[in-house]
């Protein structure tokens, strides 16, 4: 419905939620990431507006590539916007800035969009 809520879910909520873990484990143990990917799940980026992008599918690609790695970055998420796409999947999409160490004043912008699906376990 128009209020945000789907099934009695509240999806600003969830988007809060799902981006504290996610980035906590992007920070912290970067080696579990690809958790969050499945088999046709897309990852793309580059290291800045002259570069070509890098495109990574599927958890086992995403888990592989050592460019994923962002252990120890701080993570400021800036905004979260979502919205339900369909009968129940969430559409989000995160602004933020990562930051490498004390040093790194400036940080770097991001803006990460996720699908969300119904899980039908943990």
């Amino acid at each position: 419905g128009g209020d945000g809520r789907r099934e009695g879910y509240d999806h600003d909520l969830i988007a809060r939620q799902f981006a504290r873990i996610y980035y906590r484990v992007l920070s912290r143990r970067p080696v579990d990431l690809h958790r969050f990917y499945k088999q046709h799940s897309l990852s793309s980026f580059a290291d800045g507006p002259e570069e070509p992008a890098i495109v990574l599918e599927g958890d086992r690609e995403i888990q592989d590539n050592p460019r994923t790695s962002f252990h120890g970055y701080a993570v400021q998420v800036v905004s979260i916007d979502s919205q339900w796409s369909d009968e129940r999947a969430l559409a989000l999409l995160i602004h933020g800035k990562m930051h490498r160490g004390a040093d790194d004043s400036v940080g770097r912008s991001f803006v990460h969009s996720f699908g969300l699906s119904p899980q039908t376990h943990g």
